[in-house]
């Protein structure tokens, strides 16, 4: 037995387009929240590595805040 997501990549736009609008009704994206940095400025002392880890942990959030996602009932 195989999984929508196993096949998601060999398959064509339209397929994907129609599949993900049987389970989605919408995806609203909202403004950049007024409360939150566009972006994270590099610490002093702060490896590469670390500043990378905290940019992508930031920019899951603002994500997390913008996209919402309106399921089919």
């Amino acid at each position: 037995m195989t999984t929508v997501a196993a096949e998601w990549e060999g398959r064509t736009p339209m397929w994907q387009y129609q599949a993900a609008s049987l389970i989605l009704q919408a995806v609203l994206v909202h403004a950049h929240p007024a409360d939150m940095m566009t972006a994270v400025p590099k610490r002093r002392n702060e490896s590469t590595e670390e500043f990378h880890v905290r940019r992508d942990a930031h920019r899951a959030a603002v994500l997390a805040r913008r996209v919402e996602f309106v399921w089919r009932a």
